[in-house]
């Protein structure tokens, strides 16, 4: 008989990575959004509950819809990746530049919160 499936919130553990993999399809925003909570619920929450890293672009991008769909409660900040190579000739997007600053911003100014605050950034 299979054993029952536990929620990946109930697999957190202090100062060890989780690493989920084979994650349905569109179930991701759920998955997270379920992590994010249970650490918020811990007592002496950190300021930022998960931080999520994300294969590509497109990839943050869908996961940050998802998350407005299953948990338009949750705050969530971006942190994209840059779009042009090291020592490139070529200046980042201004609006790529101008993402990336407001989220380092907004975290140099966190303080601890009840409410879950998760950051998605890429590879």
């Amino acid at each position: 008989m299979k054993s029952p499936t536990r929620s990946p919130a109930q697999l957190l553990r202090a100062g060890h990575a989780l690493t989920l993999s084979n994650v349905a399809e569109g179930a991701e925003g759920l998955v997270v959004s379920d992590i994010a909570r249970a650490v918020a619920a811990k007592p002496n929450p950190p300021a930022v509950s998960l931080a999520v890293v994300c294969r590509d672009g497109p990839r943050m991008a869908q996961l940050a819809r998802a998350l407005e769909f299953f948990a338009p409660d949750l705050s969530v900040m971006q942190f994209p990746a840059w779009d042009c190579q090291p020592y490139d000739r070529v200046s980042p997007h201004g609006g790529i530049l101008a993402q990336r600053l407001t989220t380092l911003a907004r975290l140099s100014r966190l303080q601890g919160s009840e409410k879950p605050l998760i950051v998605l950034t890429t590879v």
